[in-house]
């Protein structure tokens, strides 16, 4: 279905799908774990499957930067450094706080090229976002602007794909899921999953744990 949407590979499809003998015995249920966590590109985790397609969107839109926002140790920013230097493109992050050492993802966001704008809050952050692209492009630069780990309609489908992905694999072994449960933060993870598993036929109930403490936000 995602033949014509564009879309630059990252990473070897499907991840693994991995029983948890010991949980499923304990709980009496069939716990299974989709190892997006072994995803290769850059320790990833589910921000890749996002990029794979902003990356590929921004690419088709002829876009020469990507800029996009995180805390300072941020792994979204951390894999969009490393999408874009794969891709040939800039990465312009903005990070919080300024108070900082120069280790973890930080380092590696500098190992990668990055520019990077300090600022004191998220607040401060998010809005400084379309300032920082509103320059680059005064500058005659072609900014492609993601927010907050990727959270926008084309970074979803990361997770719609992934969605099809584990009914396939349950489908192989004759499983029909009835929950699938996962950590939210900025919403794209779910929103993504839901569609999916919508578009798949699939009844199962999707299930985010908010990591954040915005419920409220999540549920809009």
């Amino acid at each position: 279905m995602f033949k014509d949407v564009p879309k630059l590979s990252l990473f070897h499809k499907p991840t693994l799908l991995e029983k948890l003998e010991k949980l499923s015995e304990e709980l009496g249920v069939e716990v299974y774990v989709k190892r997006d966590d072994a995803i290769e590109f850059a320790m990833g985790g589910n921000k890749v499957r996002k990029l794979e397609f902003i990356v590929g969107e921004a690419l088709a839109m002829g876009c020469d930067t990507l800029v996009t926002v995180g805390a300072i140790h941020s792994n979204h920013a951390r894999t969009t450094a490393a999408a874009a230097k794969k891709a040939g493109l800039n990465a312009h992050l903005i990070l919080w706080p300024r108070n900082y050492e120069v280790k973890g993802n930080l380092l590696l966001d500098m190992l990668y090229d990055a520019e990077i704008t300090f600022v004191e809050s998220r607040e401060e952050a998010l809005e400084k976002l379309n300032a920082v692209a509103k320059e680059l492009r005064r500058k005659g630069a072609k900014p492609y602007v993601i927010p907050l780990d990727g959270a926008i309609p084309t970074g979803i489908l990361g997770y719609v794909e992934a969605a099809f992905e584990i009914v396939r694999q349950l489908g192989e072994l004759n499983i029909k899921p009835k929950y699938v449960v996962h950590a939210s933060g900025s919403g794209g993870t779910q929103a993504g999953l839901v569609l999916g598993l919508k578009l798949a036929g699939v009844n199962a109930k999707v299930i985010g744990i908010d990591i954040m403490g915005k419920l409220n936000y999540l549920k809009k």
